[in-house]
């Protein structure tokens, strides 16, 4: 009787790993054979960056010479002038541009960081009127194409008395910073004091 209220017993099936990759499946030489080819098509993408390089230890009369010769010839410089770093350098304030750099990314992270979370926090917690309306139109501005809101952006922040090229803050991050605050359970800020 106690045996009926059991369940029965299982037989024990034996776990066959198997590969997620189709390269799993290959044979070594098969194996080497798909990566050499991913290389070569890996190739065109590096040739920009390649030809960057290039030119950079080129002399100008190299640079801008008539082509004749063959690919190879164009490609590689001869002979490589690596003076051409220095002199760049000496030639740009690149500490300015470092500053203004980190200038724009401070204020870009900052303004992202508190607007993002007080839009974020409106919309998770606080029940007004037109709030629908409101979220699905911050929703369709996140769809707008970068191009699309750097006009706006850029005649906005002078009236904000910021920096003339600091973009609007991300949209993405408050719309995440929204869904967070719409999931998280309202007893939490509560318990919190």
């Amino acid at each position: 009787m106690i045996s009926e209220l059991t369940s029965p017993k299982r037989q024990a099936v034996p776990i066959v790993k198997k590969s997620r990759h189709r390269l799993g499946r290959l044979s070594p030489g098969q194996r080497v054979a798909a990566h050499l080819l991913l290389l070569l098509l890996c190739l065109p993408a590096l040739l920009p960056l390649a030809w960057m390089v290039s030119t950079s230890l080129k002399p100008e009369s190299q640079i801008f010479a008539k082509t004749g010769t063959s690919i190879l010839q164009t490609l590689l410089p001869h002979p490589a002038q690596w003076s051409n770093y220095p002199a760049a350098l000496r030639a740009i304030p690149i500490a300015l541009y470092l500053d203004n750099t980190l200038l724009l990314c401070a204020f870009t992270v900052v303004g992202s960081v508190l607007s993002s979370a007080l839009v974020a926090y409106g919309f998770g917690r606080l029940e007004f009127r037109g709030k629908t309306p409101l979220f699905l139109l911050m929703l369709a501005t996140i769809a707008l194409p970068a191009p699309v809101t750097m006009g706006p952006d850029l005649c906005l922040v002078p009236l904000a008395a910021l920096v003339r090229n600091l973009p609007a803050a991300d949209r993405a991050v408050v719309l995440r910073g929204t869904v967070l605050y719409l999931s998280a359970d309202p007893v939490l800020p509560q318990a919190a004091r």
